[in-house]
């Protein structure tokens, strides 16, 4: 978004396309403060069309394929998005499967807490701390306890 932001001040002329099927925003630097149980889940949530710059076109959808020998991007569903300029951001895919015995269901359960996982995620890790911190461990975390 702060790349094409730019681009769209600084050039005359262009067209300027964002293909992100994303309709909501989340602000993770947020997802920390909610681990630590200062702000709440909906803190960091927010809709992506609030943030498209002026004058950007945005293509509300996955990328299928980048053929950059024809310049040009494929979508989920077929359509074709000539480029003359490509900027790929891929962003983070979390992979909590090749932790063994790790499920991103069990976050906020059984000590284990994550706040990468999304603002749900971030604020059961809060709740798990918390009831941690309230009880001194007792009873929260059985396995690592009774030792």
């Amino acid at each position: 978004m702060s790349l094409a932001s730019r681009l769209a001040q600084q050039l005359d002329g262009v067209q300027i396309t964002i293909i992100d099927n994303r309709t909501q925003h989340y602000y993770q630097p947020g997802f920390t403060l909610i681990g630590a149980g200062i702000k709440t889940a909906d803190y960091v949530v927010s809709q992506t069309a609030s943030y498209i710059p002026a004058g950007v076109k945005w293509v509300q959808e996955k990328v299928q394929e980048i053929d950059p020998e024809s310049n040009k991007v494929v979508t989920g569903s077929g359509q074709v998005v000539p480029y003359d300029f490509l900027f790929v951001a891929t962003g983070l895919e979390l992979d909590y499967e090749q932790i063994q015995g790790m499920d991103a269901s069990l976050i906020g359960k059984h000590g284990i807490g994550s706040i990468y996982n999304g603002p749900e995620a971030a604020s059961a890790t809060w709740q798990l701390l918390s009831g941690f911190s309230e009880s001194g461990g007792r009873g929260v975390l059985p396995a690592l306890t009774q030792r």
